[in-house]
């Protein structure tokens, strides 16, 4: 997996991050109720993920694949040798 602090509107070729391993998964459900004036409630669900990954190498990006809003957004990246700031 790719991981960068860019936002997804401003991905593009050139841009840093590091390509990580997926070691574990767990996504949870709660439900928050809270209460008004004792008179209303508003009840909601949040829904959380957590990833555990392990670091495999910093990368720059060469190609962003973005077909849409419900498809996942792909990247071509080259592996940095070495860190050039700037």
């Amino acid at each position: 997996m790719f991981m960068t602090s860019i936002d997804l509107a401003d991905l593009g070729p050139g841009d840093a991050g590091i390509c990580v391993y997926v070691l574990s998964t767990a996504i949870s459900m709660k439900r928050i109720v809270e209460f008004n004036h004792g008179m209303y409630y508003e009840e909601r669900e949040r829904m959380s993920a957590r990833v555990q990954v392990k670091f495999c190498a910093s990368s720059v990006i060469k190609e962003v694949f973005h077909e849409g809003v419900m498809s996942p957004t792909e990247v071509e990246v080259l592996k940095s040798a070495c860190y050039h700031a700037g």
